[in-house]
């Protein structure tokens, strides 16, 4: 039995400057984003639950 592979995305990964800018926000700076939404509200909630 042959299994097709399905092509890894290394290649469009190492070619950078294929990489759009449109591809950089969807890619990092979106969860980056809703990371320090999740971080922010978990300290702001910590410092109103010690006081």
């Amino acid at each position: 039995m042959i299994v097709k592979r399905s092509p890894t995305t290394v290649p469009y990964v190492l070619g950078m400057p294929s990489i759009g800018l449109v591809e950089i926000i969807f890619a990092f700076l979106i969860p980056l984003a809703a990371l320090w939404l999740v971080i922010y509200t978990a300290v702001r909630a910590a410092i109103r639950h010690s006081k």
